[in-house]
């Protein structure tokens, strides 16, 4: 074997191993840990599996309200801290495009809390940036109807017909 024809192995054996490193890191990133269900089995639970499957079309004020009345929200209650950290990182991940980590930090933060705007809003733009459109749709309808859910009610001209609160941290 000539000296040539070694160089040339070790290049295209290089470029093979920088080929399937960058294919595996995107597949991990689109096959980052997914959103747990809460097994509750209450309202609340409901409406987040509908969500991950994709079913958007829901009844987002009933969602917001029926997270205030489920298990998960007494338990979310004593993750507060949890939720800061975890947010704090994502930001973090998304300076340096760590995305598979990123889509792995907010579903961490949806597991928590479903009704975090800021994590569907993360996960739809790194979806995007991956070329996801399926899971960059889902979670801008899902970011969207939470928004709309609080901010298209009421008559416009007076609070008391507008959006009700039902978080202190809501968006």
């Amino acid at each position: 074997m000539t000296m040539q024809q070694r160089t040339t192995g070790i290049a295209k054996a290089a470029l093979s191993f920088l080929a399937l490193l960058v294919l595996t890191h995107r597949a991990c990133a689109q096959n980052a840990s997914k959103v747990d269900i809460p097994g509750y089995g209450d309202k609340y639970s409901v409406f987040v599996k509908q969500l991950e499957a994709g079913q958007t079309n829901i009844n987002y004020t009933e969602f917001r309200q029926s997270f205030l009345e489920s298990e998960q929200f007494r338990a979310s209650s004593n993750q507060k801290p949890d939720l800061g950290a975890l947010r704090k990182t994502m930001h973090e991940l998304m300076k340096t495009s760590k995305y598979a980590e990123v889509i792995e930090v907010a579903n961490k933060m949806l597991n928590i809390d479903y009704t975090d705007m800021e994590a569907h809003k993360v996960l739809r733009q790194t979806y995007k940036i991956l070329g996801d459109a399926a899971n960059a749709k889902k979670y801008h309808d899902i970011e969207f109807g939470l928004l709309n859910s609080i901010v298209k009610k009421g008559d416009g001209k007076t609070c008391q017909p507008g959006w009700p609160v039902t978080q202190i941290a809501e968006g």
